[in-house]
């Protein structure tokens, strides 16, 4: 409850239970006027939740669904987005699209040779986009800059 407050978005959602993102409403301050707010564990963890939305902003989030990122992302972890980047903007981890299907991939633009998309998991092959090629042209088209994500030990 306190991570979904703290990112504004229900818990259903961050959990990847719906696609729906629906905005919450901020609590009010239940302090009496005057006295200090006695700090409890629970205002702990949403002070850790906000330090957390300030580190990894965000505006979309979406759902690891396969195996490709792990061990570093593992299936089912809800991974941040900034929508912001729809082009590739340096080297890192972007959410893509590809023929309508949505998938995270380490990015890399390596000049004279063209942009690789990679996994994490060595499973999987790398895939090269020649220099010059259009990504959109190609059916590549940009989500996001992966900013972050949570997952359980």
């Amino acid at each position: 409850f306190l991570f979904a407050q703290a990112f504004q978005a229900d818990a259903n959602y961050l959990l990847g239970l719906t696609d729906r993102r629906r905005v919450l409403r901020s609590t009010p301050d239940r302090s009496a006027p005057g006295q200090p707010a006695a700090r409890s564990d629970a205002d702990h963890l949403l002070e850790v939740a906000r330090e957390i939305g300030e580190r990894f902003p965000a505006n979309a989030c979406v759902t690891m669904v396969g195996d490709e990122m792990e061990p570093m992302i593992r299936r089912g972890t809800k991974v941040w987005l900034d929508t912001s980047a729809t082009t590739i903007q340096g080297n890192g981890i972007y959410a893509l699209e590809i023929d309508g299907r949505a998938i995270v991939r380490i990015v890399e633009d390596r000049p004279g040779e063209g942009v690789t998309l990679s996994c994490e998991n060595k499973r999987y092959r790398e895939q090269v986009i020649p220099s010059g090629t259009d990504l959109g042209r190609s059916g590549i088209k940009v989500v996001g800059k992966v900013v972050g994500w949570f997952q359980l030990p």
